[in-house]
């Protein structure tokens, strides 16, 4: 197993790649300075009530051309990602929360409609035209992630909050039905042993609901409504965050953690995928790149 490699690799390697939304509008590296710049999604004012105010012919004050353009070109690799695999798929939640952003650019778009169109508003436009392509190849690639028992051991468990002082977030960790609803979809499909599952994201809860239901299974804690869980042997489901350096404009993907308890690890320059111990509570096997 690479730690790094490319999401068109991964696609090559895998049998099923589920994409989280956060990913989609992530068009910068993360080592970068860029990162001070708010995500695309935000900085337009998808998720907020921030209403967005209009200067004159270039308009959508406080996001740039430029800004606009990366964002562009990364969607323009997404589409054509996205519409060459059609194992790349997403679940409804994903997309209902993608629609928030679709139905906004839509609305900002309103407000030029029939004024004047300088550069920034046909960069927007044509922007927002490849996002609703986006949605509606993923549309047609929707995963079922109907599974109750699940969802409701991943909420009640709180597998999104880690247990050890490891894949920790800035933020608070906070418990969402689209990443229980995407970690779900996996897992039903590691059934089929023919079966090599992927998420891309770069939300350290899905990590964490990853990589701690691996724990639980291993180590028979499920609810009673799960336990024939055991009696299978489940193929690992694998979670790749964009890489720290080369996810533009190469779209490289890193290895995280998988349902396997395999997790990547980084001291003094070394990068490894080392195999974790629950029951001793540390890394016990190196395998390294």
């Amino acid at each position: 197993m690479n730690i790094i490699t490319s999401l068109d690799q991964l696609a090559e390697d895998n049998t099923m790649i589920l994409l989280d939304g956060s990913i989609i509008t992530t068009d910068y590296n993360l080592d970068s300075v860029e990162i001070r710049v708010p995500d695309f999604a935000k900085h337009i004012g998808a998720k907020s009530r921030v209403s967005i105010r209009c200067g004159g012919s270039l308009g959508y004050r406080g996001i740039s051309s430029n800004q606009i353009r990366r964002q562009k070109r990364h969607v323009e690799y997404l589409l054509g990602f996205v519409q060459q695999n059609s194992h790349v798929i997403t679940t409804p939640d994903v997309l209902d929360e993608y629609a928030t952003l679709i139905t906004h650019l839509g609305s900002v778009q309103k407000i030029h409609r029939n004024g004047k169109k300088g550069k920034k508003e046909k960069l927007l436009e044509e922007c927002a035209e490849i996002h609703r392509e986006i949605y509606g190849t993923l549309h047609a690639h929707l995963q079922d992630q109907t599974w109750p028992e699940l969802v409701n051991y991943i909420r009640e468990a709180k597998l999104h909050v880690p247990r050890r002082n490891i894949l920790l977030k800035r933020g608070k960790p906070s418990y969402s039905p689209e990443d229980a609803g995407i970690v779900v979809a996996a897992m039903k499909d590691s059934f089929n042993l023919e079966s090599t599952i992927a998420i891309v994201t770069q939300d350290f809860d899905i990590a964490n609901i990853v990589f701690q239901l691996g724990e639980d299974i291993l180590m028979r804690k499920l609810s009673k409504p799960l336990e024939f869980m055991y009696t299978f042997p489940l193929n690992p489901v694998t979670v790749y965050f964009p890489a720290t350096t080369g996810w533009i404009p190469e779209h490289n993907v890193q290895f995280m953690v998988d349902s396997k308890m395999n997790i990547f690890y980084y001291q003094e320059g070394q990068n490894e995928i080392v195999k974790f111990n629950p029951s001793v509570g540390h890394a016990w096997q190196r395998a390294r790149e």
